[in-house]
């Protein structure tokens, strides 16, 4: 009779187990439930974005394939920011008994385009519909080259054609200022709802207790 040869390791490792060193990280133990970790998520892809264009940026010598995954990271901030939102608008909108209409398949993919209409609602709802047209020109311009998370991934596409324009040309430290720009106005919302929310619970939990 064969046996299996016993698995020695607790945790699954992508590199040398954690030894209370820096750059050790524990990803498996969460924070809070997983559905409420997308804007911490988008946190850190924008600050991985931000780190690497200033590298670009300092750097004379840069390559032009270094803008791919400066896109894709600020690209993946805004996603999952306008998801964040929307989960968070949900739960605002059912304390206060009102309902927030969108299709929900959009939360598990990648286009940005279908969030636009709800996340006017809630624009409206905090009053940010001025800063409202910033996002929709960000998210016109960004889908015109990249409609589904894929053109600064690969090389090709699955038709094994070239994934971006041949003549795609634009300066990456100009598009970093300007996804910056949308990830702040995202942020305060974000936390707007967030905030809306505590004071929601509170007001209704006070009513419970009269």
């Amino acid at each position: 009779m064969t046996t299996k040869p016993r698995n020695t390791k607790s945790k699954p490792y992508l590199g040398s187990p954690p030894r209370r060193r820096r750059g050790d990280v524990d990803l498996g133990s969460g924070w809070q439930s997983p559905l409420e970790e997308f804007g911490a998520y988008g946190d850190a892809f924008r600050r991985a974005g931000k780190e690497l264009t200033q590298s670009l940026n300092n750097n004379p010598a840069y390559q032009h394939l270094d803008a791919c995954p400066i896109v894709f990271l600020y690209r993946q901030a805004v996603e999952l920011n306008f998801k964040a939102i929307l989960r968070a608008g949900q739960n605002l909108f059912d304390l206060d008994g009102k309902a927030l209409s969108f299709n929900e398949s959009i939360l598990v993919q990648h286009s940005l385009s279908p969030f636009l209409a709800p996340l006017r609602v809630l624009y409206d709802e905090l009053g940010w519909s001025s800063a409202y047209q910033d996002c929709v020109d960000f998210v016109g311009d960004l889908e015109l080259v990249d409609p589904i998370s894929f053109s600064f991934r690969y090389p090709a596409d699955k038709a094994n054609g070239r994934a971006l324009p041949e003549d795609l040309m634009f300066n990456v430290v100009d598009f970093a200022a300007r996804a910056e720009r949308v990830l702040d106005i995202l942020y305060e919302v974000l936390h707007g709802i967030e905030h809306r929310i505590d004071d929601t619970t509170e007001m209704l939990s006070n009513l419970g207790d009269d």
